[in-house]
């Protein structure tokens, strides 16, 4: 029947050109497809344009992640993770031996609605509140555990471990934070509360966190993506095809790049296919004419 359309179901004939009225603007055909396709292909090559000005032309920020290696099954240590993407916070503590997980503990944190509308400080000292609960529930407070922190927003990133917010999408009404390096906000919330030992070794988004966890149950993955509050795609690329890499061409000759594709169209390359929906779900998101 899914292939059969509207016209098989068992509704009124009236009924149906009402839904049809509707829904026909929905409809996106092979060649709307295509044309996405080639518009795509096109924004990802400028978003990784050695050129200031034409990394500017593309909706796609094409990140790089710092990030060279996935998992290739020789992991070992007991390595602690921090997940902030939504209006949950997740902490993970993990204990790897011969690249396989053999222990995990986490816990889950709701984030309060004022801590959502809140300033960017409020954000922060949240995650190191959270942070130091979890240690002194698992007795780790003196145990210096290395630490990678999933930031599923949009950041430039200067190294692997530092990460510079673009802006706050989803749920997150903050103010403040924009242009600042997301580590170093956690590691001064840190010290206000006296300072505990966590070393940060690693910023990520979401879809490499994604892609690194695929890697994990399969070491040919090569592709990470979102379907939630948000979506992003991350992947493996050539660093002969990244125009904007300025390091080495050394092995692996590769990085994982984040797409930031929540932003694709934001240039307005994609309003021939938009709806009269698109535009008025746009007008009442919490972030007009971004990620939207």
């Amino acid at each position: 029947m899914a292939n059969q359309g509207w016209s098989s179901l068992p509704i009124a004939t009236e009924n149906l050109h009402q839904v049809l009225a509707v829904t026909n603007v929905l409809k996106i055909s092979d060649d709307t497809i295509r044309r996405v396709m080639v518009i795509m292909d096109n924004e990802m090559k400028l978003g990784m344009s050695r050129h200031d000005n034409q990394r500017r032309q593309s909706s796609l920020q094409m990140e790089n992640t710092y990030v060279r290696f996935l998992l290739d099954g020789t992991e070992e240590g007991r390595y602690m993770a921090l997940d902030l993407g939504g209006t949950n916070f997740r902490i993970i503590l993990i204990e790897m031996k011969a690249g396989k997980i053999v222990n995990e503990t986490f816990n889950l944190f709701t984030i309060p609605e004022a801590v959502l509308c809140g300033n960017s400080n409020q954000v922060f000292d949240y995650l190191a509140d959270s942070i130091e609960v979890f240690l002194t529930d698992n007795q780790l407070l003196d145990e210096n555990i290395p630490l990678g922190f999933t930031f599923s927003f949009p950041m430039e990133q200067k190294s692997l471990d530092s990460g510079y917010l673009v802006t706050w999408t989803k749920s997150f009404r903050v103010t403040g934070g924009v242009g600042e390096d997301a580590v170093q906000n956690l590691k001064d919330a840190i010290q206000r509360r006296g300072g505990f030992s966590v070393n940060i070794v690693a910023i990520l988004n979401d879809t490499t966190g994604t892609l690194m966890a695929g890697s994990y149950l399969d070491h040919q993955c090569q592709i990470g993506m979102i379907l939630g509050t948000g979506s992003n795609a991350s992947y493996v690329e050539n660093l002969e095809n990244i125009d904007k890499w300025t390091d080495p061409i050394d092995d692996p000759k590769q990085v994982l790049i984040d797409l930031e594709w929540g932003a694709f169209g934001d240039n307005g390359v994609l309003d021939f296919m938009k709806s009269e929906y698109d535009f008025e779900v746009n007008k009442k998101s919490n972030h007009v004419n971004s990620f939207t």
